[in-house]
């Protein structure tokens, strides 16, 4: 590793024209440490150590071809036994950057990142929001409890992970409570990716474009959910003893759903590219599927893959459910004018 130089207190540390690929490591493995990261000219780089801790830049290379990168790791001191919270701001260029952030604090995006080649994010139960749009070729965020709040993410691959961690370990909060983290909630406006998978509390997206998805979570709240011909697998926590929840608008192509063993309601909005929903089904869940009128519906169960032609101009889905549930209903109606229907669910 290459020293660079410290920052004490306020003090800014400042890196110019940093190599196109290049990325920061803030590692504060499961300390408190809260980390703010804005965006600062198109080439530099700069941290600020708030809280009565000292930071210090260390570069190493990264292995890559006809690419000479960068690796900027930063490092803190002085941070425990301080009465103050440590806070790091991390200034980045907005364009292929990459970052990656341990901590057991908070962690905000104010600052947009743009075509990055890794976005990786771990808090350790501490909330993060990312308030700007995150474009990166593999995106990871996993908060061990914490929420995951964000505005845009796009990737070819990306995973959300609000679980509590195993251990369930308690941790401080600022006022010197304890708190023993539950799973997080998932919380996106907007996700394009070709791989998308999320674990954990409540889940609710805007808009989720995806050839491949998975959503586990204890409700699911999808208002727009687009295959792109792949299919898509929302499926309820097990465990619970609350009644479950899965609200899917704007569905296109192929999805699956389970409710988890629970008794839940599903309630799905099939567009006219919607073409196979499968879902497991406890006998106590209730399924409706709101549709489009040009749409029509070829019901089945376990042993029967649907019946009746598909071919020709008129747009079909395969609709097939457990066997032996007798709790589906099919509704003729435009998916606008019902998704806001069954508010005591």
């Amino acid at each position: 590793l290459g020293f660079l130089s410290t920052a004490t207190g306020a003090d800014v540390l400042s890196i110019a024209s940093v190599p196109l690929g290049s990325e920061l490591s803030l590692r504060f493995d499961d300390s408190l440490v809260d980390v703010r990261v804005v965006n600062g000219s198109a080439e530099d780089l700069s941290i600020e150590a708030e809280g009565g801790c000292s930071a210090a830049i260390q570069t190493e290379p990264i292995n890559a071809p006809l690419m000479d990168r960068i690796r900027y790791v930063v490092t803190l001191t002085g941070a425990e036994g301080r009465g103050a919270r440590p806070r790091v701001r991390a200034g980045i260029p907005p364009r292929y950057f990459g970052l990656e952030i341990e901590t057991g604090g908070n962690v905000e995006l104010l600052g947009s990142i743009k075509e990055a080649r890794h976005v990786s994010i771990s808090t350790h139960g501490g909330k993060v929001a990312l308030k700007a749009g995150l474009s990166a070729e593999t995106v990871v965020l996993l908060s061990g409890g914490g929420s995951v709040q964000a505005a845009e993410v796009t990737a070819s691959e990306a995973m959300v992970d609000t679980r509590r961690s195993r251990a369930g370990a308690a941790r401080a909060t600022d006022d010197g409570r304890e708190e023993r983290p539950e799973d997080g909630a998932v919380d996106i406006r907007r996700a394009s990716c070709l791989r998308f998978d999320a674990h954990g509390g409540d889940v609710r997206i805007e808009s989720l474009i995806s050839s491949s998805t998975e959503i586990c979570g204890a409700t699911i709240n999808v208002s727009n959910a687009n295959t792109l011909e792949g299919e898509a697998v929302f499926r309820l926590r097990t465990g619970d003893s609350s009644p479950g929840l899965v609200r899917l608008g704007g569905v296109d192509g192929k999805i699956g759903v389970d409710d988890g063993g629970r008794a839940a309601f599903v309630q799905m909005q099939l567009n006219r590219n919607a073409r196979r929903v499968e879902y497991r089904a406890s006998p106590d869940t209730e399924v409706r599927c709101y549709k489009v009128p040009e749409l029509r519906i070829v019901e089945g169960d376990g042993d029967r893959d649907g019946e009746g032609p598909t071919m020709g101009l008129e747009p079909v889905c395969h609709v097939i459910g457990t066997k032996g549930h007798d709790k589906l209903t099919v509704i003729d109606r435009s998916w606008r004018a019902s998704f806001m229907e069954r508010k005591d669910h």
